[in-house]
Formats: structure tokens, C-alpha cells, sequence
């Protein structure tokens, strides 16, 4: 598996549990999403939400801003 890339945005203990568990990873500014890989070619990236983000996202629609960009930026969102 080629690297994970982390939002430089995301606490940084999540990259140092990914790095545990094994995986590479590399801590960059994404466009959109807060995590994302490249297997076989194709891009994939991942919104992690805590309750209350979701929820406030939800709310500000903020969250359909968010999954149209991802949509745009990844072959899988």
C-alpha cells in the first residue's frame, strides 16, 4: 500500500497511531478531506467527524460543500 496522507490539520496522535499500526504516512495539506490513499491507481479520500462537527456541519450545511468537493477531488469518496 503507498502512503496515507494526513491533513496537516489533524491531530497530530492520529498519524503517530497510523504509523504504529504499520502503514506509512505523510502529514501534507489536502485539498479536501482529512485523509487519503492511493491504491491501484485510484484516489480515495476520507472526512473524519467528530459528533458535534457533524452535527454543526449538518446544520451550516457545510457538510454538502464538503462531500461535493471530495467528490470532485477523489475517485472515491
Amino acid at each position: 500500500m503507498s502512503a496515507v496522507v494526513v491533513d496537516d490539520r489533524e491531530p497530530p496522535r492520529i498519524a503517530e497511531r497510523l504509523t504504529q499500526l504499520g502503514l506509512t504516512v505523510a502529514v501534507s495539506r489536502l485539498p479536501s478531506a482529512d485523509y487519503a490513499f492511493y491504491p491501484h491507481g485510484l484516489s480515495v479520500g476520507i472526512e473524519r467527524k467528530t459528533i458535534s462537527d457533524l452535527l454543526g456541519s449538518m446544520s451550516d450545511r457545510r457538510l454538502v460543500a464538503q462531500a461535493h468537493k471530495m467528490v470532485a477531488d477523489y475517485d472515491l469518496a
